[in-house]
């Protein structure tokens, strides 16, 4: 039972944080479910159930760019493979956002620049292919990249764009900008 609970607080945290930032452990419970107590008996700190679905969060990230083979293909396929992958359930991670709590983590961190390392050997890789301009540092267009996945879970959210449309539109405003 408790790994059944573990899991309905968790997805209970990832589905308030969002909204609510500074959501309690027992508004956390709530939404779960289940008795504070038992919230408080599974983590025994606000700070400990951020860090366990942080920490969640990017073993989902990890896993589905690896699903992407980002190694295989052009540059331009590879990412638009990982939007494919990111976008439609950017929601999940959308707690991120919540501050500077989630961010002082350190496993949080190194795992995201190693994410951030990978998408930046692919963008490295499509500039020597030719695939994309050599000009526009790599740094900056990972993070381009990743605030657009940012976005793209956003306007989804706030039905300014069709889940479906979001990761074609994401690419091609990434490799072909807004011009005509």
């Amino acid at each position: 039972m408790s790994d059944k609970s573990r899991q309905a607080i968790l997805d209970a945290a990832v589905a308030l944080l969002p909204t609510n930032s500074g959501a309690s452990m027992a508004e956390i419970a709530v939404v779960a479910d289940v008795a504070r107590t038992t919230v408080h008996r599974l983590f025994t700190s606000r700070e400990e159930l951020l860090a366990a679905v942080a920490i969640g969060a990017i073993d989902r990230i990890d896993a589905a760019v690896l699903a992407c083979q980002i190694d295989q293909g052009p540059a331009g396929e590879a990412l638009l493979r990982i939007a494919e992958a990111l976008v439609p359930i950017g929601h999940e991670f959308r707690f991120l956002e919540v501050g500077p709590q989630v961010w002082k983590l350190d496993a949080l961190n190194d795992r995201w620049y190693r994410l951030a390392d990978r998408l930046g050997a692919l963008i490295e890789r499509g500039k020597r292919d030719g695939d994309l301009r050599p000009d526009i540092p790599t740094a900056w267009l990972v993070d381009l990249f990743s605030s657009a996945l940012w976005c793209a879970a956003d306007s989804i959210d706030e039905g300014r764009v069709a889940r479906n449309d979001a990761p074609r539109l994401l690419i091609e405003v990434l490799l072909r900008g807004a011009s005509t």
